[in-house]
């Protein structure tokens, strides 16, 4: 049976190898991504339903863009909560 899976951070590093093998199980896969652009390494793939997902988890209001696709799944079996960012410190001493 196919398993609807969100990953956010699905671009690169961890979220990507994982959005890969839920892919090559033949799963759908919503990967959220800043920068849309990264996630178009997917396009294409041979197994799986991939839908790329261009989204800033950082502003309040871009959650209305995932809200259709939660209205079509109905439901989520796998949610990973990959997304990360860096914050650069500069100290002075």
């Amino acid at each position: 049976m196919k398993k609807k899976v969100i990953i956010t951070g699905g671009e690169n590093g961890i979220g990507y190898e994982i959005a890969k093998e839920f892919l090559n199980m033949g799963h759908y896969v919503l990967a959220i991504s800043r920068d849309g652009s990264k996630l178009l390494k997917f396009k294409n793939h041979p197994f799986g339903i991939f839908i790329p997902l261009e989204m800033d988890l950082t502003k309040k209001y871009s959650y209305k863009k995932i809200e259709k696709i939660l209205w079509e799944w109905m439901f989520v079996d796998i949610l990973i909560n990959n997304a990360g960012f860096l914050v650069k410190k500069i100290s002075i001493n």
